[in-house]
This record gives C-alpha cells, structure tokens and sequence, in this order.
C-alpha cells in the first residue's frame, strides 16, 4: 500500500493529507480498504491527473450534508491485481474540513509527505487520537451529526465494527434527536442498518438501540426483547458450524442482495424480525427491492405454515415443498432458535426424496398425446396427481406412469 501511496503522491500538491477512515484503520493495524486524500486544490483535476497518469478511472459526486468539504472525486487505481478506490476531496482551511467529519477518530489528518517519511506528525484538533486509543465513538460536535443525522446510526455501526463504545454525550444525543433520522433518504438508512446485520456482534449493538430508544425510529415501533436474543442465537449457530451444514443439506444457493448483502444478513433480520410480529410494515418503510423483500417475506412466511400446518401427509410436504423449497435453510434457522427443529427435520427428511421425484415422469404434452385429448386444467391435474403417485411411490417408471394417467382418465369419464 505504501508504494501505491508513494506513486498517488507524486502527482498531488504539496498540501495533500491522509484522513478520515484510513487514518484511523491504519493506526489501529486494521485493513485498509481504500484512502481517503484531501487536498487544497481541485479534486477534479487531480483525480483526472491520477486517472490519466495510474491508468485508472474516476467520477464525482457532490456531498450534499457536508457543504464545506464540496464535491469528492472517487479514483479507482489498479494495484497488484486489484483495484483501490482513492477519494479526493478539495480545502481551504484544513481545521474547517475536519470539523465537518463525523466522528473524532475520523477526523485526523496526515501529510502526506510526512507518512511516507514515517514521521507520526498527526494533526488532532478534536481528541481523535486519544479516543482512538480509549476505544471511543465521539461525535466532532452535535452540528455534524444534525446537519447529516445517518451519522447517528453510523455511531452505533461503527462502534459494533471496532470493538468501540460510544460516548455518553453522544448516546444523550440520539436519545434526545433520534427523530431526526426520519429526514435522511430511506435507501442510505437501509444500507446502514443492513451493515450491522452484516457483520458479527449484531445483537449488542440491536440492543443498545433499543435501549436508546432509536429503535423507534428505525423500525417504526419498539423492537422485542426477543430480537436481539434471536440474532445473539444465529451468530453462536453460525461459529458452531451449524448454519454452513445446514446450507449443504439444503442446497442453499449463495446469493447477493441490494448489490453487497449476503442471504445470511437477510436471514439475519428475518430472524430479528420474526418476533414483532410487524415484518411487513418495517418492509414497506424502506426499498429492499424485489428480491430480498421476496427472501424475507418467505422466510418468515415459510416459518409460520411450518408451525401451523400438520405436514404430516405427503400431499402436504409436496405442496408445503413446492412454495418454500428454496428457502429450506433460513427456515430451518428460525425452526432451530425458536424451538420447532423437530418439525422441520420432517421437511428436511422428506426433502431428498421430493428434489428426485417430483419432476413428472411424464410431461404436459405427451399427456395431451397419450390420452388424446385438449389442452385444459385437467392436465395440470393429471401432472399433480402423477407427482404425488411418484412420491408415495404408487408409480417408478414411465409405463407405470402411463398405466396411471389413462386410469385417472378413465375415472373422469
């Protein structure tokens, strides 16, 4: 990385300094996963000149809650195979640019030129650096978190990232105006949420949110006691390997949802859900699209019939299958922590023996052939019918299936 920087440096000014996230990861040992730059110049310009000179590419975007620091420039540079984003941001005054940052651990400074030295000049105007090493989430002032109030959920995701705490008076804060949030576009709310359930010591961070009455606003009501236990429970199946053989037995496909999110921060919330009984509410409030709207709402669908219904009758698991077969692991995570696992292994049981059987051995049109008839319902029957013959095993081969339909035909006339 620090050639890479070297290489970044020799076409920026003089006054260019090292900020905000890669400050901090840097000097807590932790991985960096781009660089943060902020220069006094036109970012425009020198992203252009890093694009041009690095063989990368580079686009804009303006900060809208953040007037001081302007427009930032996001360059991709290739480097050993991979390509880093470097975000470049223009200053007139470099205290004032700070001030702006959310949180006093990011909002440090150092020169670019004195990093490559290796000379620790940091410039700290707020503290960062000592609550970097207390372990502390500290707003720079109430302002930056009014004039942006998503930085308020970012406390809480960022103290579950670090290990951190949040500061009292910052806690104090949310607690007062955490309708804030309300104001701040649904998309970036969500985003930030599905971070937390992204990643491991969810369920701490679920209940300081609720102990600071965020939830509220978050959810739209007061979450369960239960949720967050629910999710505490998730992560211990998860480090006892439970989660990833039951994803084998199931034939859980790995799948990404809202561009970065994996099925199992879905299943996550699902399971967090589950117990407020007010699922499709919190679904409406913000835009999960299609797809993982769809993963939710089956799950926790999925998880009710499987409690309710008897299942006991190959009809039943047939159909039971044909609706929620592929959401067999998130169902059976929520069957585990909420005590129902025993019916689900009559699903999981029965399982191999419907994704082998349940394909007719006969299709729609050699029907349509065989019995010499139109197409209507009736064939869709037939094809029901046959499949249920095949699971009970009334039918193993194409004669036998042959002999059945003409049987069931016969019945009808």
């Amino acid at each position: 990385m620090r050639d890479l920087i070297s290489g970044i440096a020799r076409h920026l000014p003089e006054e260019s300094y090292l900020v905000g996230g890669f400050v901090r990861d840097y000097l807590l040992g932790r991985e960096i996963n781009d660089i943060d730059i902020a220069l006094k110049g036109n970012p425009k310009r020198y992203a252009h000149l890093l694009a041009e000179r690095l063989k990368g590419s580079y686009f804009g975007f303006l900060k809208n809650n953040v007037p001081a620091r302007g427009e930032v420039y996001t360059v991709y540079i290739p480097h050993k195979g991979e390509r880093v984003r470097v975000d470049l941001s223009g200053f007139e005054d470099l205290k004032a640019d700070l001030a702006e940052r959310d949180f006093t651990i990011n909002a440090l400074a150092w020169k670019l030129s004195d990093f490559l030295k290796g000379e620790k000049r940091i410039i700290d105007p707020f503290g960062g650096l000592e609550d970097l090493e207390e372990g502390v989430i500290r707003a720079v002032s109430p302002r930056v978190l009014e004039n942006d109030p998503l930085r308020m959920l970012r406390a809480y995701r960022l103290a579950q990232y670090l290990g951190f705490t949040i500061d009292p008076a910052t806690r104090e804060f949310i607690r007062q105006k955490g309708e804030l949030i309300k104001k701040v576009a649904p998309e970036r709310v969500l985003n930030e949420l599905l971070k937390i359930f992204a990643k491991g010591g969810s369920a701490k961070t679920l209940s300081l949110l609720k102990e600071d009455k965020f939830d509220r606003y978050l959810f739209g009501f007061e979450i369960s006691e239960k949720s967050p236990k629910g999710v505490e429970s998730f992560e211990k199946l998860q480090r006892e390997g439970f989660t990833e053989k039951l994803k084998r037995e199931t034939d859980s496909a790995e799948k990404t949802f809202l561009g970065e999110f994996d099925a199992d921060t879905l299943l996550k919330l699902a399971i967090f859900l589950h117990p407020t009984r007010r699922w499709e509410e919190f679904l409406r409030l913000y835009p999960f699209g299609e797809d993982a709207t769809k993963f939710v709402k089956n799950t926790l669908e999925g998880y009710a019939f499987l409690k309710k219904l008897p299942l006991e009758e190959t009809a039943e698991k047939h159909h039971y299958l044909k609706r929620f077969s592929e959401y067999l692991y998130p169902i059976g995570v929520l069957s585990k922590i909420y005590g129902d696992f025993e019916r689900f292994e009559k699903i999981a049981d029965f399982y191999g023996r419907w994704k082998s059987l349940s394909k007719p051995l006969l299709g729609g049109r050699e029907i349509l052939n065989l019995l010499g008839i139109k197409p209507s319902p009736l064939v869709g029957e037939i094809l029901e019918s046959l499949v249920l013959a095949q699971l009970e095993g009334k039918v193993r081969d194409k004669t036998q299936a042959e002999g059945f339909v003409k049987q069931i035909l016969r019945r009808r006339v």
